[in-house]
């Protein structure tokens, strides 16, 4: 009984794939963590003592990769009801037999599909700026340079 909530879902992520500037936005701010933090590596590594650690690059990758998700879905959850208004297609999508319940979670869906999209942007931004300045993991929850 799946099936109505991913015929929304489906509807929802192709209008959303439509607007080209809420995508681009997204993707824009998913990538902002990794910048960032590739940029204080390379401020860190050039003023870095023998001994130091990067342990404030992992408390900032950690609130980069929760704004990615949170961003990566913002444009979405908001066009999900106020774009409906403004394409006019909210009244005859509510006029279909559909629950309310398979019409909020097909729309939820649409909104977590861009979510980790997002993270996944920021997560492969991250794995590039290890890769490319030289970071390496010392074990489990640490991260040196």
């Amino acid at each position: 009984m799946l099936n109505l909530p991913l015929v929304i879902a489906r509807k929802e992520i192709l209008d959303t794939l439509r607007d080209v500037r809420s995508v681009v936005s997204s993707l824009l701010y998913a990538s902002m963590g990794p910048i960032v933090v590739g940029l204080v590596s390379v401020a860190v590594r050039a003023d870095a003592k023998p001994q130091s650690s990067a342990s404030p690059l992992a408390g900032m990758m950690s609130v980069f990769a929760l704004v990615a998700a949170f961003a990566g879905g913002m444009n979405v959850a908001m066009d999900t009801v106020a774009g409906e208004r403004e394409r006019r297609s909210l009244l005859p999508l509510l006029l279909n037999p559909v629950r309310r319940l398979d019409f909020v979670i097909g729309k939820w869906l649409a909104v977590s599909f861009f979510a980790i999209a997002g993270l996944t942007v920021n997560l492969l931004g991250f794995a590039i700026v290890f890769a490319v300045s030289g970071m390496h993991t010392g074990g489990p929850g640490r991260i040196c340079c």
